[in-house]
Order: C-alpha cells, then structure tokens, then sequence
C-alpha cells in the first residue's frame, strides 16, 4: 500500500507543478474553496482507482481525469495561487505537503473504511452520471459532501493538513 502512496503523492506534484511567490493572505475566495473541493474529489478517485483492486475503477478514474484535464488543470492553477499568496516562498513544498496529507488521509480510509470501494462506486457513478458539464457545478451540490460517508477536508484547514 505504501507503493500507492508514493504514486498518488508523485503524480499529485507533476500534476499541479510549481508556485511563484506572492503575498500572504489567508482567506479563501470561492474559486478557491471549489478548487479544494474539484482537488478532493480528484484524489477520491484517485485512491478508489489504485486500492479497490477494480479494473473498472481505473478505467472510470482514466475517464475522468480525461473529460475534465482542463478543469483539473485550472482548479490546480488555483490552489498554486492560494498557496503561493498564503506562504509565499514556502508555497511549493506547503502545497505538497498538503496534497500527499490528503491522499494519505484518503489511502488510509480505503484500507480502514470497509464500505469505501462501494463509496467510490457512487461517487464515480455521480460525476460521470450527474448532467454537470463543470467539476465547480457538481462540487457545489450539496449531495457532493455527503459522497463516500465524508465530508472532503475543510479547505479553510489547507495550512493545519499542509503543514
């Protein structure tokens, strides 16, 4: 399981790449907040892809993050600029340690959480199914924070997981 780790971690930095410097505030704008939410999600997946053992989910997972390489890559764009703003000349290495925080909490609630696979199950059936042509429009319903038993991590915590 550890092997999942490192590669969720790995693809999670090449993924969202670099920040730049900027200055440091702490309050989330909405943009932000959804980005945390589309970043969550994609991690969801991305466990439930690489733990459950199902070719299908890795298959869905591939899917996903094919139809919507543009938003991912935007929401990524918006977590660098939070991070970049909040820690300044620490964003990139506060930011990885945010995304791997994430991925760890959600690779131990796949081996911890018997119910998480069938979960995954819902969740990829919901975004894939949902109507929504925007991840923004479906991390908003309010059914997208009860998915898989859990709320995603609060993104006002970024600098307590991150840390």
């Amino acid at each position: 399981m550890h092997r999942h780790g490192v590669i969720i971690a790995l693809a999670s930095v090449l993924w969202l790449g670099a920040a730049t410097g900027a200055s440091s505030a702490s309050s989330l704008s909405l943009a932000e907040k959804t980005a945390f939410k589309v970043r969550h999600l994609q991690i969801e997946l991305m466990v439930a892809a690489l733990s459950c053992g199902r070719a299908d989910y890795r298959m869905r997972y591939d899917t996903f993050a094919r139809k919507y390489v543009k938003q991912l890559v935007a929401h990524g764009r918006v977590l660098r600029r939070y991070f970049a703003r909040r820690y300044g000349v620490n964003a990139v290495p506060r930011l990885d340690r945010y995304i791997t925080a994430a991925s760890n909490e959600a690779s131990l609630r796949s081996m911890t959480t018997p119910d998480f696979c069938a979960g995954s199950g819902d969740l990829f059936h919901a975004v894939t199914r949902s109507g929504y042509g925007r991840l923004s429009s479906f991390v908003a319903q309010p059914a997208f924070d009860r998915l898989n038993g859990r709320h995603p991590v609060d993104p006002e915590s970024a600098q307590n997981l991150g840390r």
